[in-house]
């Protein structure tokens, strides 16, 4: 059984980081409708929607009180 050698060389935290870094960025880019590199309230209402997440855009705009960019 070799699986303590991918323990020892990737610890279960590293990869559940990587992971979670990937999906971060898969998630950015799916919210980031127009490409501009930040989610504004129309990005985040359309994205969400492509997610199956129906907010209304009330509740978008006080999600994106703080601009997020990459």
């Amino acid at each position: 059984d070799l699986a303590w050698i991918q323990d020892s060389l990737l610890p279960t935290h590293t990869l559940y980081s990587i992971h979670l870094n990937t999906m971060l960025k898969v998630l950015f880019q799916v919210l980031d409708v127009n490409g501009d590199g930040g989610i504004c309230v129309n990005d985040l209402t359309i994205g969400l929607k492509k997610l199956g997440v129906h907010r209304t855009e009330h509740d978008s705009e006080e999600a994106t009180q703080t601009s997020f960019f990459l």
